[in-house]
């Protein structure tokens, strides 16, 4: 579930990076609190709940030997 969170997560940390590359005269605060507040926000309340019931779901299927 960890390892889910983080590739979830992903995105709003290269964001400013590639966003700087890009677009060098560009602001990059706009797409870092855009990003932070809505990316990170989404994934606390219904990312990380929703990554446990996938867990759930396939440790169900596939029970250890």
């Amino acid at each position: 579930m960890l390892f889910a969170v983080l590739c979830g997560s992903a995105s709003y940390i290269t964001l400013p990076a590639v966003q700087r590359l890009g677009i060098p005269e560009a602001s990059p605060t706009l797409p870092l609190a855009a990003a932070l507040g809505l990316t990170f926000s989404y994934t606390v309340t219904i990312g990380i709940p929703l990554y446990i019931e996938i867990n759930r779901a396939v440790a169900h299927c596939f029970p250890p030997i």
